[in-house]
């Protein structure tokens, strides 16, 4: 998608960095919280000026230590973008006059041997470029994800990728080039590590009232219930409506907008089957969007608008509980994937048709016929878990999905009741796990390669 009067270099930066930060001393009392600095440092290919050095700070603050249990989240995040001058000089003579879009750090934590997700992300704002030296461009940051550690331990941070994202470059008089993704490359020197958190199993204490109960304080009599007679006669208090959902309206015609594809695939457990296929490996190409709402601009949006492309796959039951059988499912999507990503969370729906072929029975072939499917679509009703997805760096995401009755089954028999009878019906768990998304290049243009075939 182009913006007008914008040539729009989009960042999916992957940069690892290390600034250890420093133990306290003996004798000096354990601190509640501790300030972390780390410096990030990678080569970027910056269209249209060729590779050039970026280097990042990201600070952030952590608990020393907290009970088991206990949630932990990074706080007073914030993230400090440095160009050098020389790329500054090299933007300026190809007549670039500023830049804006969205930066972040894909964190990841581990507590109890399990990784979490916990992106960093905020708005980069309009920053016109000096005439000479370099550019350093700060802003607050969020960590939407917690983190629990459920037994004694540490819950250790690490650096994931630095994200750039959608970088906007605006030149001084018109337009040049379009959406430019820009890809950087870590410097091999720096380590990822960036602290952690003590997980302590908690002491009990003996909590004395600060002061003595009132001698004119009566405790009911037994069994007796007080008198809400009064009360429940008071007018009650009319509930406000609760505020719309940020990021369900349209997207902004501004919004920054890319595609990309995520290498794909699951599993669907069949609940009357007693029995799973395979889903995969296959594509979801999407057209990503990113914009902010709210009245001070710090409500981050995502948008998600994509295909599935997933080869046919080969299926094994027992069917009656006894007899052994084999099926072709092809999944056939019905209009796009869609939804939208709000606190790092992603809401959407996919709907596709569970389409039957090549069916044995005991080895024999079943002639179903060309249109053996679901007679409605399946609703895949998606909803990813803070730490488990990220619409970056993928992850994995599950539903339970209803399959409808079966129609257009059998050539010279009606098998429709057959396959409705032994398939269709609620409580099928489908899980799907998401690769990173790849950018496309040109990333106005769709890129996912074509299927493997039939597994």
């Amino acid at each position: 998608m182009k913006r007008t009067g914008l040539a729009v270099a989009l960042a999916a930066l992957t940069v690892a960095g290390l600034a250890t930060a420093g133990a306290a001393a003996p004798t000096q009392p354990a601190k509640p919280f501790v300030e972390i600095v780390k410096t990030l440092r990678g080569t970027c290919e910056l269209a249209p000026i060729g590779n050039h050095v970026v280097t990042a700070e990201l600070s952030l603050t952590l608990p020393t230590t907290v009970p088991v249990g206990t949630a932990v989240q990074p706080t007073d995040v914030k993230l400090k973008v440095l160009f050098q001058p020389e790329t500054v000089t090299a933007l300026r003579e190809k007549e670039i006059a500023s830049i804006e879009g969205i930066a972040g750090v894909g964190l990841q934590a581990t507590a109890d041997a399990k990784p979490v997700l916990l992106p960093a992300r905020g708005l980069l704002p309009k920053t016109d470029l000096p005439a000479t030296g370099e550019l350093a461009v700060e802003l607050p940051a969020k960590v939407d994800t917690k983190i629990t550690g459920s037994k004694p331990g540490k819950i250790t941070f690490t650096l994931g990728p630095l994200e750039l994202l959608l970088a906007q470059v605006k030149t001084l008089e018109e337009p040049t080039g379009e959406v430019t993704p820009v890809v950087c490359v870590p410097d091999p020197a720096q380590d990822t590590a960036v602290g952690s958190v003590s997980v302590l199993r908690p002491t009990a204490q003996t909590i004395e009232p600060s002061t003595p109960p009132s001698s004119s304080s009566k405790p009911l009599a037994p069994n007796k219930v007080p008198d809400i007679k009064q009360r429940a006669d008071k007018p009650r208090i009319q509930q406000e409506e609760p505020p719309a959902e940020p990021c369900t309206g349209e997207i902004p015609p501004g919004s920054y907008s890319f595609w990309s594809y995520y290498d794909i695939s699951g599993r669907s457990e069949i609940k009357k089957l007693k029995s799973g296929i395979n889903l995969g490996p296959g594509y979801l190409s999407s057209l990503l969007y990113f914009w902010s709402e709210g009245e001070f601009g710090d409500i981050y949006c995502g948008g998600v608008f994509g295909d599935l492309r997933w080869p046919t796959a080969s299926g094994s039951f027992v069917a009656f509980g006894f007899v052994p059988t084999t099926a072709d499912v092809t999944v056939i999507p019905v209009g796009k994937a869609e939804g939208r990503v709000y606190n790092g969370v992603f809401t959407g729906t996919a709907k596709v048709h569970l389409r039957l072929s090549n069916v044995r029975v005991n080895g024999t072939k079943l002639p179903v016929g060309p249109n053996c499917q679901t007679a409605e679509p399946v609703v895949l009703n998606l909803k990813s878990v803070l730490g488990e997805w990220d619409v970056l760096a993928g992850g994995t995401m599950q539903t339970e999905m209803t399959i409808p009755a079966y129609s257009g089954c059998g050539v010279t028999d009606d098998l429709d009741p057959l396959f409705t009878g032994l398939i269709s019906g609620p409580g099928n768990l489908t899980k799907l796990t998401f690769s990173a998304a790849n950018i496309c290049f040109p990333p106005e243009e769709e890129c996912a390669p074509p299927l493997q075939g039939r597994r």
